[in-house]
């Protein structure tokens, strides 16, 4: 069983890792282009549009699928159930959605928002039926289905936006081309998918699912309030433009930040779900992933802060010039993303997903402080303040974990400020120092990118920081996840 387990994470978490490089390239791709066809307002309609689905996404799942990975056992009733109440919710919010279409357009002042939100409604629906059986895949650690069936459906939902926005669709390339890439995957999903349900609906089957999923869910929904609370202040005071110049630097950051992270982050929880009986050994793997996670994060979050201005003009030519504060500021917070996934994820396989939900309530109450920044200043100053209550908020989620596998708070500190440090260093040299030394933007990222390499792999190896060698065994030696192993 044991060897079993091994084998099994090693596995899902090669293939999570292929799976990252390949969806990375392909969305790096099709993004560009359609950055290059289409008008950062196009983009920001696109995420007006999304806040109603993003809001509500997570109250389809209500946390039924997480709960499933969670549980050792999981009967066909129970399934059958969780599968048909998806279903229901799905269509509940579906209709939701299209009714509140009006107030979605006259909220951000922009009558075009009504039929686009409307179409997106559809969303709901498609991915109802597809929730369960993702799970159900994680919770088997099996994510080369899940890859060729999102290689499949990202190239050919991609190629259909590129199409349409050649010709003139504008914004509506954007969400014919996504609702395009969910109905393929759903397909596939049904296709490939070992497990179909039956007529069986028995909600007292669901109690003990229920008890940790409603908390899981309401985490995730507080969660995502306040990520989209970006588009609601931000699409209100400023402009469908600005809201795409912030949506591009926040996507290509997040693309980044997936490279540090992803190889982890799919796997993360249902690999830590099977071991979480062994509280010393789940503490070991933690910790080591702590060093892992922020070695990689600062290295990538370097080269993409010093790279800004050429990474933006290079991929998205001078008419996204706008987004380069933006996504400087990003690239500086990107931890924010990763670290507390890496604390939260034992805890929630450990079960303790009520604890998650306190924390993520208090937490998240820093962002409104961040609104006003947004009123009296501008956009620079939101972000930068929005920020600062996530780093605030990281606290809380450090404090659960010390609750529960005791692994104290200033012992995660230090892990983090090890590499932070490091990272802040280079960081203020070439905020005070022009490092260019060509008009060429190819030469400047070159020689900064290798600069920072060298800084900053050279303090750590100096300093024998733990992720750095970790970083090294995993990756260049292809051992994915190798403490796992142990």
């Amino acid at each position: 069983m044991k060897t079993s387990l091994k084998k099994s994470t090693l596995k899902a978490a090669n293939w999570n890792l292929f799976n990252m490089f390949v969806n990375q390239a392909r969305n790096f791709i099709i993004s560009t282009i359609l950055a290059r066809l289409l008008l950062p307002e196009d983009f920001g309609l696109l995420g007006m549009a999304m806040v109603f689905a993003s809001l509500t996404d997570s109250f389809v799942d209500f946390g039924f699928g997480n709960a499933v990975i969670q549980k050792k056992e999981v009967n066909e009733v129970q399934l059958s159930t969780v599968f048909w109440l998806n279903m229901l919710m799905a269509l509940l919010l579906g209709v939701l959605m299209f009714l509140n279409a009006p107030i979605v357009s006259i909220y951000f002042e922009m009558p075009k928002l009504k039929p686009i939100t409307q179409l997106m409604s559809l969303t709901f629906l498609i991915k109802g039926l597809s929730t369960l059986q993702n799970a159900l895949y994680k919770k088997k650690l099996d994510f080369k289905t899940p890859f060729k069936i999102n290689l499949i459906s990202g190239f050919s939902s991609g190629a259909l936006g590129i199409y349409l926005a050649y010709s003139n669709f504008g914004v509506y390339s954007l969400i014919y081309s996504q609702i395009f890439g969910w109905v393929l995957t759903t397909f596939f999903i049904w296709f490939f998918s070992e497990w179909k349900p039956k007529f069986i609906f028995k909600l007292k089957q669901i109690k003990e699912l229920w008890s940790f999923g409603y908390k899981y869910s309401l985490t995730i929904f507080i969660d995502t309030i306040f990520s989209k609370l970006d588009t609601i202040v931000i699409g209100k005071l400023f402009s469908a433009s600005v809201l795409g110049l912030f949506y591009k630097a926040q996507s290509l950051n997040r693309m980044v930040v997936q490279y540090a992270f992803s190889s982890f982050s799919g796997v993360l929880f249902p690999s830590l779900s099977q071991i979480s009986d062994d509280k010393e050994k789940l503490k070991i793997v933690v910790v080591k992933i702590l060093h892992i996670v922020c070695f990689s994060t600062f290295l990538f979050s370097g080269l993409m802060y010093v790279n800004a201005e050429e990474i933006i003009v290079i991929l998205f030519t001078k008419k996204w010039l706008g987004s380069v504060p933006i996504f400087e500021i990003m690239g500086v917070f990107s931890f924010i993303l990763t670290i507390p996934t890496v604390l939260n994820s034992p805890v929630t396989a450990l079960g303790e997903s009520g604890d998650i939900l306190k924390a993520e309530i208090i937490k998240k109450t820093l962002y409104l402080f961040a609104i006003p920044f947004a009123f009296y200043y501008d956009i620079y100053y939101y972000i930068f303040a929005t920020s600062i209550a996530a780093i605030i908020g990281m606290f809380f989620n450090g404090y659960i974990l010390s609750k529960h596998l005791e692994f104290e708070l200033i012992k995660q500190q230090i892990v983090i400020i090890k590499y932070l440090i490091i990272f802040l260093i280079f960081i203020a040299v070439d905020y005070f120092v022009n490092l260019n030394v060509s008009n060429n933007h190819f030469i400047n990222i070159i020689f900064k990118s290798f600069l920072y390499f060298i800084f900053y792999v050279g303090i750590n190896v100096v300093l024998k920081n733990k992720g750095c060698l970790d970083f090294y065994d995993i990756f260049l030696k292809k051992k994915i996840l190798k403490l796992i192993r142990k």
